[in-house]
């Protein structure tokens, strides 16, 4: 029953639904749906007006943000690197470079990465960085795998892939998800096929669950 946004126009309007655990969860719906703000409230940028959110029948409001952003993490189709080398932004997630090359491997990046001049040494955003844009949301996939928490959050991330990579990607989510929740916030309909639970909005409304 979440309401969120303007009051006069809001964003969501008396909105509930379930998302299921272990398993991958599609919110979709056109632009101006509400999916966005789904997100804003998940991440905890910001609170509804009135109704409850809750994870295991706790209200988020109710856990500490250190706690809660060990079991929730997100990603979106911005690439936000710091500018240092490719394994230094993979361990500033987690010191684990033996499994973050392997995830490498796992979405077909590793031989690419080698092929520049210092491989994971070299320093992101700079000229010997040329690296493809794809490269770059698959390694920001990287990252959130590597974080391994419970929840994790896909906002629009997907879509932005090449199919192949995309393919890639769902394959290691359908790997995953029994044991995380994941949630994925698009529009592809290779997407959905995937998707065990789907809930569609239209003008901040849930019209399919």
């Amino acid at each position: 029953g979440v309401l969120y946004g303007d009051r006069e126009n809001p964003r969501l309007k008396d909105v509930t639904f379930d998302i299921k655990g272990n398993s991958i969860n599609s919110i979709v719906g056109i632009s101006g749906a509400g999916k966005s703000g789904v997100v804003d409230l998940l991440l905890k940028l910001n609170s509804q007006h009135y109704g409850t959110i809750t994870i295991d029948d706790t209200e988020i409001s109710d856990i500490d943000f250190e706690k809660y952003y060990k079991l929730v993490s997100s990603i979106d189709k911005n690439d936000r690197f710091l500018n240092v080398s490719i394994k230094e932004n993979l361990d500033i997630i987690k010191k684990n470079f033996e499994h973050a090359v392997h995830i490498c491997k796992k979405l077909g990046i590793h031989d690419e990465i080698l092929k520049l001049k210092n491989g994971y040494d070299t320093i992101m955003n700079s000229s010997d960085d040329s690296l493809k844009a794809d490269t770059k949301l698959l390694l920001n996939i990287v990252r959130i795998l590597l974080k391994n928490t419970k929840v994790m959050i896909f906002d629009e991330v997907l879509s932005a892939l090449t199919i192949e990579s995309r393919e890639k990607v769902l394959t290691i989510l359908e790997e995953i998800k029994q044991d995380h929740t994941i949630i994925i916030i698009d529009r592809k309909k290779d997407i959905l096929t995937k998707s065990d639970h789907i809930v569609l909005l239209d003008e901040g409304k849930v019209e399919v669950e």
